[in-house]
């Protein structure tokens, strides 16, 4: 009940041409989770494919396995909350605590279209908190805020003791709550210890090392296609003496030398030896 686990995910929206994930795995622990990647790269879309959200289709022949009880927490606030009602009108020791830290207000609810878009934000982030799932997805829960509101909300979400999932272009609140990054591009994601500034700088050190050793596969791969070349010429100059083609039936010297040849292997060896190269070449390159 600690995990929420992600099996074999792939998804394309209907009306869409290329898939958004193609057989991703991913395994969320307690704790916060961010997830980051470019903008198209499904971010949105897995926070909604993991609470079920019904503005997505659920995936066929794929498992996203874990607690049942799961909110998201969408980046618009035009709609009150489900359960923000219960939460104002609760009247306990959570709920007291956390309309006092986000500056929520008992009238809310009842003048919900005249506040603005950072009291409705706190109103939802403090209504998911109240509700306690196990899961919690949010989805840019700083945009668009200044600077005294993110910092009520990233306080407010440092609490958090289940398994959170964050979407955030928020540098400063990943790398504060986040105890893991989850990078996607081209439908495939990489878990990175740490928030986004120390996955990234992790990121960039695989680059350069990618980098690093495919230039030393490059010039491995060129020996071994040269050395392969040198005995390939080797090989041919050896199926050339124990041929007796070119020989005179008299000159019984060369066939007796052809012959020995033959029989001790030693040019079969030089075949074999570069078609070993070859293949070793092969291997290289790819």
């Amino acid at each position: 009940m600690h995990l929420l686990t992600i099996s074999n995910l792939s998804f394309t929206y209907p009306t869409g041409i290329a898939p958004v994930f193609s057989s991703l795995h991913a395994v969320f622990e307690q704790g916060w989770t961010g997830v980051v990647g470019p903008n198209g790269s499904g971010k949105s879309t897995l926070l909604k494919l993991i609470c079920r959200d019904p503005s997505v289709p659920e995936p066929a022949h794929s498992s996203i396995d874990g607690p049942d009880s799961r909110i998201y927490c969408d980046q618009q606030t035009e709609s009150i909350p489900a359960g923000f009602s219960d939460f104002i009108n609760a009247w306990d020791e959570v709920s007291v605590d956390l309309m006092r830290r986000l500056g929520v207000e008992y009238d809310w609810y009842y003048r919900w279209n005249t506040l603005s878009f950072g009291e409705r934000k706190r109103a939802q982030i403090a209504t998911a908190l109240w509700q306690h799932p196990d899961v919690l997805a949010l989805d840019e829960p700083t945009n668009h805020l200044d600077l005294d509101t993110r910092n009520q909300i990233g306080d407010a979400l440092a609490s958090w003791d289940g398994i959170g999932v964050i979407v955030s272009h928020d540098r400063s609140l990943l790398d504060s709550l986040c105890s893991r990054c989850l990078f996607l591009s081209s439908g495939s994601a990489t878990v990175r210890p740490g928030g986004i500034t120390k996955g990234i700088e992790q990121e960039q050190r695989q680059h350069v090392e990618a980098l690093r050793l495919k230039r030393e596969a490059t010039q491995e791969a060129r020996r071994l296609r040269r050395e392969a070349q040198r005995r390939t010429e080797t090989e041919s100059r050896s199926a050339g003496r124990l041929s007796k083609k070119k020989i005179d039936r008299k000159d019984n010297d060369t066939r007796a030398k052809v012959d020995a040849a033959r029989l001790t292997g030693k040019d079969r060896r030089a075949a074999s030896a570069a078609r070993l190269m070859r293949e070793r070449a092969n291997g290289a390159t790819e």
